[in-house]
This record gives C-alpha cells, structure tokens and sequence, in this order.
C-alpha cells in the first residue's frame, strides 16, 4: 500500500510538471506528453546529463537522432522538433522552456556547458583560463545536438582564443575553466595580481599580515603569517572548497602550512558554495625568514598562483 502511494504522488509530481512545460528523466512522446521546442536542463544532477531524441521506441541505435552526454552539473540546451516520435533523458535535472538567461550578464565570465548567444553570453572574443587539462569548445548554428550544428570547434591542451559571431545561436565548452571576454577584441585588461581564477572559483587576496597568538609560539628563526582571502563563486552551480588545499610557495621558506583556519566562515573545509557566493575567511602559516613577496598557491583540480606583499 506504500508503494502504490508513493507511485501515485509521483504520478501527481509528473502530470503538474509536463502540465506547466516542464518534464524531468525518463521518456517521453513528443506532441503527447511533451511539445516540440527549444529546451534547458539549466541545474543537471551528479553523474552527467544523457538526452537523446528519438525516431521510435524500439530501444535500437538506428532510432537515435541526435543525443549527448555531457559533465556533471553543466547547463545543456536542446531543441527538440516537431517530427521527432520521442525524447529520453537520464540525470539532466529539469527539463524547462523558460530560456532566461542563467549568467549574471552576457560579458560576465562563464564556465562550462551550453549557452544561448544573446542570451546567456555575448558575442565577441573569448579567451579561457585554465588549460591544464583538455579543453573542447564548438560554436553552434542550432541546439538539435547534430553534427551540422557545429559551426567550429577545437579540442586542445593549449590556451584557446575564440570569436562566437553575432549569428551563432550557442557555445558549448568542457574542460577550459572560466572564458573571460576580451575588451573589443584587443585582449582584456590583465587579471589583479592579488586575484586568480581557478576554474568557477575567485579567489582573492586582501592582504598578509604577521599573526600572534599563544597556540602558535614562534621558534627561534621563525614566525606566523595570517593571509586574508575571499573566494567567489563565478560559475553556475554549487561548488566546494573541500577540493582546494592552500600553501606558500617560494623555495627560500620553511613552510608547514595552513595550519590554522579562521575568520567568520573558514576558506578549508566542506564548505559548499552556490553561484555569486562570496566567503571569507583567513589562513596561517609558518614561514622560516621576512623576506617578500610570499606567493601563495591555490591546489586543486586547478592551480593557480598569486604574490602576497607582506604588510
């Protein structure tokens, strides 16, 4: 009797999603449970996103039209035509027809998954910051997941520079970290030497400063320094700082750090952040000498490296 109850809110839940326009995983008829459209899976859950359009119900490859598998928890679009019989999706979130946009504006820097041009992003030269691993991108001319909708891609390991024109309907990008649009076209203004953007995260310093206190007496030679960050969340899903160890780099230091966190919210821990959250929050290390500048290092899946002037 459980399960019969269960099964019918479900049923409920199903019937005032595809009712408002919306519909999550499963599969579905198109023009009888679903209608034709342009479609955003804007939050996908963990585990990747798989859609796939369909011809017949058959269950046989010949039937897939177009279909994609991206990363976890990127943004997918997808338009899905009115001769297509069906649509099938696994781990995509909520399918929806509300094609707002999902940046904070379209020069602000975005992250990876399917965009809208015009919409989410704005035309113009992009350039990516992180190339540490292998980085894809295509530019499209539709959403119907087909190789003719690609106007141009790229798959590489090296920086990329990419123009998405005034005609381009999306952009599509995994493993490039944040693109970052160049000011009209002649390379945007460098980065603050205090700041680094690893993947969805900006992180910035606010100062260093020598640290007192009783549970850190200094040895002989040595001394705490207490290094104020803020991070931000540029991208478009939740992301966690638990990832990100913190240490002093520079071959004349003794460094035994972070050992301490502190400040209102501490940086280190399992701490989750969802898009245009801000923390802040400080660290201490032990340093062997005086001598500036100290670089402090993010490490992650991502690294990246800022001076820190000693004040």
């Amino acid at each position: 009797m459980r399960i019969a109850k269960w099964f019918i809110v479900g049923m409920v839940v199903m019937a005032g999603l595809l009712a408002s326009g919306c519909f999550g995983p499963g599969t579905f008829r198109v023009g009888v449970d679903i209608q034709p459209g342009t479609y955003r899976a804007a939050m996908p859950t963990s585990g990747g996103c798989y859609w796939a359009r369909l011809s017949g119900f058959d269950g046989t490859l010949e039937e897939i039209i177009a279909n994609n598998s991206s990363d976890n928890l990127l943004p997918d679009v997808v338009t899905i035509s009115p001769t297509d019989v069906g649509f099938s999706s696994e781990r995509c979130g909520i399918w929806t027809l509300n094609l707002s946009p999902i940046t904070s504006e379209p020069t602000a820097p975005f992250g990876g998954g399917k965009f809208i041009v015009g919409t989410d992003i704005a035309p113009g030269m992009w350039r990516n910051n992180d190339f540490s691993g292998n980085c894809y991108w295509e530019r499209l001319s539709a959403f119907s997941g087909t190789f003719e909708d690609i106007i141009a891609f790229e798959y590489s390991s090296s920086p990329q520079i990419v123009t998405i024109a005034q005609e381009d309907v999306g952009f599509t990008s995994h493993g490039c970290g944040m693109w970052i649009k160049e000011e009209s076209g002649l390379g945007a203004a460098p980065m603050p030497s205090n700041q680094a953007q690893i993947g969805d995260l900006l992180l910035t310093v606010n100062g260093a400063r020598r640290y007192h206190d009783k549970l850190f007496p200094a040895e002989p030679g040595t001394y705490y320094v207490a290094v104020d960050i803020t991070a931000v969340n540029t991208g478009n899903t939740t992301r966690s700082l638990n990832k990100f160890s913190f240490h002093l780099k520079d071959s004349d230091k003794y460094v035994t750090g972070p050992a301490l966190t502190g400040g209102p919210e501490p940086l280190i821990g399992a701490h989750d952040m969802v898009p245009g959250q801000e923390v802040r929050g400080f660290l201490v290390f032990k340093l062997g000498d005086g001598r500036d500048p100290v670089e402090l290092q993010y490490q992650g899946n991502h690294t990246g490296v800022v001076p820190v002037t000693l004040e």
